[in-house]
């Protein structure tokens, strides 16, 4: 993209300043994308594209990511002089292994080896399920084909898929952001970013418990398997209320505030 059409899209009006910064980048799910910069960026560099630029695989993919980095710090690196700020290599130094420090003591916290394991058990969970799902197909499609009453295979089937759907998205969701929350909490939270990425991480759950919810009442057979996730992700839930006690008030720009 060229800088003088992201200071364009930049100046759009009805964008909310900072949107991105707390939400679950789930683009396509999301009511709010025509305030949201990071969206129109997206939109613009994906517009008119040749196929092999969409392919991750591919140099032209990673190019236009090095393209958008080089943009970036050159915007940077204007504004730092426009308001006279000197960065020096000693600073740098020392801000990278201090950042490095605060990764490393985040992603060995607890929670955020907690959020890793419920990845892990949700995995485990769907390769241990491949029979279950099987059966439970052939049955929808047996509902449908004989059109038992009191039965709506077609919305149970698309029950089911949102629910896997939501699980999916957000399974290993919760460790960067809860990574993110305790980074913030290290360096002592001086932005509120903290609180902010607890909470989205908080909805990731509430959500996820909710889609577990649906997949239990769908696979009663499985509930032995099935509990022990909910409780670890209950007890994840919970530890993380009370290591972000201001997270559910949070007010995060756009999302939880009227437009």
């Amino acid at each position: 993209m060229k800088r003088q059409r992201l200071e364009e899209l930049a100046r759009n009006p009805k964008n909310v300043p900072g949107i991105y910064n707390y939400c679950d980048r789930w683009c396509e799910r999301c009511a709010h994308t025509a305030r949201c910069l990071n969206f129109h960026m997206q939109q613009e560099d994906e517009r008119d594209l040749p196929p092999e630029a969409r392919d991750i695989n591919n140099a032209a993919f990673w190019q236009r990511i090095s393209d958008s980095f080089k943009l970036t710090m050159e915007m940077v690196q204007e504004t730092l002089q426009r308001e006279g700020i000197v960065i020096t290599e000693e600073e740098l130094a020392t801000a990278k292994a201090e950042e490095q420090r605060d990764h490393e003591r985040a992603s060995r916290h607890p929670l955020a080896r907690a959020a890793m394991a419920y990845g892990d058990l949700v995995e485990k969970w769907f390769k241990a399920s491949r029979r279950a799902w099987h059966a439970k197909g052939k049955e929808l499609q047996q509902a449908l084909d004989l059109r038992l009453p009191g039965r709506a295979p077609t919305e149970e089937l698309a029950g089911l898929q949102e629910a896997v759907e939501v699980i999916r998205f957000y399974q290993y969701f919760l460790f960067p952001k809860l990574g993110r929350a305790l980074h913030g909490r290290l360096e002592g939270d001086p932005y509120g970013d903290a609180a902010g990425s607890a909470k989205i991480a908080l909805i990731a759950m509430d959500r996820s418990l909710g889609a577990w919810g649906q997949i239990l009442a769908q696979f009663p057979e499985r509930e032995a398997a099935t509990l022990p996730l909910l409780i670890h992700l209950e007890r994840l839930r919970r530890n993380v209320e009370k290591t972000f006690p201001k997270a559910r008030a949070f007010v995060r720009p756009g999302l939880d505030e009227s437009a």
